[in-house]
């Protein structure tokens, strides 16, 4: 398995966290953090990740203004995107990412959708 570069993108620190110790402990990345949006899209244009897996609500850029700049851009990274409100996002948004989930996300099942997506 080659390292593949994942951006987590949450404003909550310890979710962020949390996520990068599971995703570490499992898979071969280099694991790159953010806390909102407009943060996560500089990194985005410098490293063009394998993997987003970004928030929903978070101040400054929400998660679908960031989606809409990385397909709009044709920024070729992958995308999970995490929320509360499912029903809150729009059809578009939810349409043009890989996969979306449910807060709260179990790890077995960030863990599961990592793999699917990036090496399987």
């Amino acid at each position: 398995m080659s390292e593949k570069t994942i951006l987590i993108v949450d404003d909550d620190e310890s979710m962020k966290k949390i996520f990068q110790k599971m995703i570490s402990n499992n898979f071969k990345a280099n694991i790159v953090l953010a806390k909102n949006g407009e943060e996560a899209i500089k990194i985005i244009r410098n490293k063009t990740p394998d993997l987003v897996i970004t928030d929903h609500d978070m101040p400054i850029m929400n998660g679908s203004t960031l989606i809409n700049i990385i397909r709009e851009e044709k920024i070729s990274s992958k995308i999970i995107l995490i929320t509360g409100f499912l029903f809150g996002v729009k059809k578009d948004i939810l349409e043009s990412v890989d996969l979306s989930l449910k807060k709260p996300v179990g790890m077995k099942e960030l863990l599961n959708s990592v793999e699917n997506i990036l090496y399987v």
